[in-house]
C-alpha cells in the first residue's frame, strides 16, 4: 500500500458506496436532498461564516497558530487522476464538476 497505483488498483475493487467509512465516497453517506447547505475544507472560514449568519450566531476568523509549513506535495499523473475520478464519479459531479476531466 506504499505505492499509490497498487492503492488505487486495491480501491477500484471496492465497493465505495459500502466500503470503510474513510474510502467511502461523500455522496453515500451524506443525505445530499435533505442538505441546506454542504462546505468546503478549502473554505471553511468562509462557509463556516455563512453558517453562522444563517443562525444568527456571531463569528470571527480563526486565529491559526500552530500552521502547517510543510512543502510537501502529492503530484498525481494523467492516468491517477482519471483512475480517481471513475471511483468516485458522484463525487466530483455533486462537489467538484469543476475538477472532471473526462
Amino acid at each position: 500500500m506504499q505505492d499509490f497505483d497498487k492503492f488505487l488498483t486495491w480501491v477500484e475493487g471496492q465497493d465505495v458506496t459500502k466500503c470503510d467509512e474513510h474510502l467511502r465516497a461523500q455522496t453515500s453517506i451524506i443525505d445530499i436532498p435533505n442538505m441546506d447547505f454542504i462546505g468546503r475544507f478549502e473554505n471553511f472560514d468562509e462557509d463556516f461564516a455563512k453558517v453562522a449568519e444563517q443562525l444568527g450566531t456571531p463569528y470571527e476568523k480563526e486565529v491559526r497558530l500552530n500552521v502547517n509549513r510543510s512543502t510537501k506535495k502529492v503530484e498525481l499523473t494523467g492516468d491517477q487522476r482519471r483512475r480517481l475520478q471513475r471511483i468516485y464519479r458522484k463525487d466530483y459531479e455533486v462537489f467538484y464538476p469543476e475538477l472532471l476531466i473526462d
